[in-house]
This record gives C-alpha cells, structure tokens and sequence, in this order.
C-alpha cells in the first residue's frame, strides 16, 4: 500500500517513538539476570524466608497467564468491532485531536485525505496494544527475578528471561503491516 508523503511522515514519527519503548521494554529484562549473579557472590547479604512449597507452582502460573495474555490482548484491544467504532467515528475530531501531538503533526492531520486520516486513527490501540504486550511479557521476567532471589538461584531466572525476550521479539511493532491488514479487512 503506498501512503501519501504526509501520512508516511506520521507513520514513521510514531513508528520511531514506539520502537524506542518497544526495546526498552525489551532489554529491560537484561539487568534482571545481572541482580541474583551480583548476590550470589555475597553470601549472606541477601536471606530470604522459605517459601512454601506452592508459591513456585503458583508464581510460574502467573507468568503462563502473562504469556497468555499478552498473546490474546491484541484480539481484545484490536478487535474488528473497536476497529470499526473508531474508524467510523467522527472526522473532524479526528483532524483536530485536542492535546495530542506537536504542531507539524497536527498540520499534517488536517490536509490528510479521509481514509488516511481513519487509517491513522488506528495507531493509538495498535500502541496500547503493542506496549501493554511488551509490558505482559516483561511481568514473566520480573517473577523470574523474583523466583531466583527467593530461591538463592541464578539459573532461575534464564527461562523466565529467554521467554519474555522471545515473547517481545515477536511483538516488534509493524505499524505499516497493521495497517495493510486493516485495510484488506475493510476491502472485503
């Protein structure tokens, strides 16, 4: 799908600005295996209590639903209805949103031509989504963290963090692939 030059000045200004938090959230897991190696050379610095035998079952749940959430959100925050509702609604206050935006996007909203300006009015749920993903998939690393402090364990954590890693991987945001899809949906 080719977009007029001012639409995709809109894309990429966005696209940059979640891609940004997309890999902050990212990496942010990194640091989480750095904490259990730095206590486990000093002993004694850090003495957690036992734990009860089902707070390791019941915290690994936790992280499955946070895995499985992050996986049906988008069927949730995306779905055809919301799509249609906020394509649907009123275009002038998509022209000239109140709050949102620097100037030279707000220019640009104003001249875009109707579809563009409904197709760009999808990009705050594909955000919400996309961070609230991200977000879900970092949860799995901070019980990971979690889990390997309370269990003097340093490998504890690695499967929690390769899993939210992998999970935000395949999260990267792709606002343009979005948007053909969305248009396709509409061309039907």
């Amino acid at each position: 799908m080719a977009f007029s030059e001012q639409m995709q000045t809109l894309i990429d200004r966005r696209q940059k600005v979640l891609t940004i938090l997309w890999a902050a959230l990212t990496f942010s897991v990194v640091p989480y295996v750095v904490v259990p190696i730095a206590l486990s050379y000093q002993p004694g610095v850090f003495s957690p209590p036992e734990l009860p035998a089902i707070f390791r079952p019941v915290m690994i749940g936790i992280a499955g639903i946070a895995g499985a959430l992050s996986f049906l959100l988008p069927f949730l925050l995306l779905s055809d209805r919301r799509l249609m509702n906020i394509w649907a609604s009123d275009l002038e206050a998509k022209r000239h949103p109140r709050g949102e935006g620097d100037r030279a996007s707000l220019e640009i909203l104003a001249t875009l031509p109707e579809k563009e300006l409904r197709l760009f009015s999808l990009f705050h749920p594909f955000f919400q989504a996309t961070i609230l993903r991200c977000g879900l998939a970092d949860a799995i690393g901070i019980i990971g963290l979690l889990l390997s402090l309370l269990e003097k364990s340093v490998y504890t954590i690695l499967p929690f963090v390769l899993i939210s890693l992998a999970l935000n991987a395949s999260f990267y945001p792709r606002f343009k692939d979005f948007l053909e899809i969305i248009e396709f949906r509409l061309s039907r």
